[in-house]
């Protein structure tokens, strides 16, 4: 329910508090140089990263400071409460699994600074529908909601609360991420072309898939 960073701790790890659902807060003593929280909410010192967002945190909506430019890994695991999370312009790089299980997240917009997302970052986000990005990024492009990257030779993630049956994976993509159809539940039929050659770890994870056929191009299973 509650917990204060002291002075001398100078790492704290990917996730430390994630999805701690009684934990409005996350303190930091003051006379700590390496981290600092505002409104709870944990950064690094200099608030160019984001560590952890409190899952206990009251309030639907949330809007990153445009001094972050990292969103650390698993930051924002299990916070159920938000509905509507804005990226500034100023990120570039969004951790793995940053937003993992925030069940309540509708949609969200990756802007155009944007250029490194992790594996698994919208997993098990159950009321997502879909992921947009802005046409002005250089390493990644959203097709119906889906989250692929610039040049479309990778599927990132499509959001679990599609309500579609089937999906085909579009050609020339060539490698399914980890954790890209994590929860699709919905999901019971998937087309698979000849050009995927890899399927990352905990690809169709908790899917409603029946069946499945593996094209003869696929060399490596996750």
């Amino acid at each position: 329910t509650s917990v204060t960073i002291p002075a001398g701790v100078t790492e704290i790890g990917n996730g430390a508090f994630e999805a701690c659902k009684n934990l409005p807060a996350i303190n930091v003593a003051a006379g700590n140089v390496h981290y600092i929280s505002e409104d709870g909410i944990l950064f690094n010192k200099e608030k160019t990263a984001l560590v952890q967002y409190p899952a206990g945190r009251a309030g639907a909506s949330y809007t990153i400071s445009n001094s972050v430019k990292i969103i650390a890994e698993e930051a924002f695991n299990g916070c159920d409460n938000l509905t509507s999370i804005t990226i500034p312009t100023s990120v570039t790089s969004i951790g793995n699994a940053a937003f993992a299980n925030c069940h309540s997240l509708t949609s969200i917009t990756i802007p155009a600074s944007v250029v490194s997302i992790g594996w698994g970052v919208f997993s098990a986000c159950q009321a997502l529908t879909e992921i947009k990005v802005d046409a002005a990024n250089p390493a990644y492009i959203a097709i119906d909601g889906v989250l692929f990257d610039k040049n479309m030779t990778t599927v990132i993630q499509r959001p679990e609360k599609r309500s579609e049956t089937s999906y085909t994976i579009p050609s020339g993509v060539t490698t399914i991420a980890e954790g890209a159809f994590w929860g699709n539940t919905e999901l019971t039929s998937i087309t698979i072309p000849n050009d995927v050659s890899m399927i990352g770890d905990r690809a169709f994870s908790h899917s409603g898939l029946t069946s499945v056929t593996l094209p003869v191009s696929v060399t490596q299973i996750g």
